[in-house]
């Protein structure tokens, strides 16, 4: 909760900064290569049995190549972003297993969109592309293991770095809504991810997760 509550104090103190900017700052936007700056909550798209979403969330901004009220335009981004999941239990051995696990991962992302924007005033979203993504956590939980040589059952703290690099799909949409010289944005997107984050499965002896979410994106042109 702390990181989402840092991430909606930077937004507010970046939205208090850009709407007492000066007319002359938005004629000149053109050049700066951030045109848009947001906030994102995700969740986690389970892929297997066992494995729970969790919400996490994150912080970006994007530049257009070509100008941002054009109809069509790539986007280029910069985000980092917090994943959490859930996972019931996995075994780790024959005779031992872990449960309650607890897994957080940070990446530092950059995603690259075909944007699309329809209507005048009121402007639709569509977008797809790819996306990069470098980064790290860990998983927590507790582990349990048994011995069959003296009939005992040990358990303590499980601890286990997680993630590196990652790649995948992206499609969205949402609405531009025009705010005094700028625009509000909303987007709803899905990043698709083809790398699994917790490891590669081996049988039963792991646990795995494609790094995959929906996003609710809250943004502000610049």
């Amino acid at each position: 909760m702390k990181l989402i509550y840092s991430i909606i104090i930077l937004f507010l103190l970046g939205f208090s900064l850009v709407g007492y900017s000066q007319k002359t700052e938005v004629e000149n936007s053109s050049k700066i290569f951030f045109h848009e700056i947001y906030v994102s909550l995700n969740t986690t798209t389970p892929n297997y049995e066992g494995l729970h979403s969790e919400i996490g969330a994150g912080i970006g901004a994007r530049g257009y190549f070509i100008n941002d009220t054009s109809r069509f335009n790539i986007t280029l981004g910069l985000e980092f972003n917090r994943n959490s999941v859930f996972v019931d239990n996995f075994s780790v051995s024959h005779f031992g297993s872990v449960k309650d696990v607890s897994v957080n991962l940070y990446c530092f992302s950059m995603p690259v969109n075909f944007h699309l924007n329809l209507g005048k005033k009121y402007r639709m979203i569509i977008e797809g592309g790819y996306f990069f993504d470098y980064g790290g956590g860990k998983a927590t939980g507790t582990s349990t293991s048994f011995s069959p040589y003296t009939g005992k059952t040990t358990s303590g703290d499980y601890v286990k770095k997680v993630g590196s690099s990652f790649h995948g799909a992206s499609i969205g949409g949402g609405i531009r809504i025009p705010y005094k010289s700028r625009s509000i944005v909303f987007r709803l997107d899905y990043k698709h991810g083809l790398k699994s984050a917790g490891g590669e499965p081996r049988g039963d002896y792991s646990y795995h997760f494609k790094n995959r979410q929906v996003r609710m994106v809250l943004g502000i042109n610049l």
